[in-house]
């Protein structure tokens, strides 16, 4: 079972830089518990973006996911 929320963090990518292979990989497979990579220039900016990038969507997406976890099936009669 993949981790809850998994997060590439990286300082920025210059020349067009690809996040690693798997991260991709993982990201096809698993989008609801795997974000887009997030680059940031300098540990301040990461800072500054940390509760509204990271945070607050990791936050919001487990909410998602705990509801989902919740329903149940309908199926129905023909």
């Amino acid at each position: 079972m993949p981790p809850s929320e998994a997060h590439a963090i990286d300082s920025d990518r210059r020349g067009g830089e690809k996040p690693f292979a798997m991260l991709e990989d993982l990201w096809i497979k698993h989008r609801d518990w795997v974000f887009e990579p997030l680059y940031y220039s300098s540990l301040d900016a990461f800072i500054g973006a940390l509760d509204k990038e990271i945070i607050g969507p990791a936050e919001a997406r487990f909410d998602e996911l705990v509801v989902r976890k919740a329903e149940r099936m309908k199926g129905k009669h023909v």
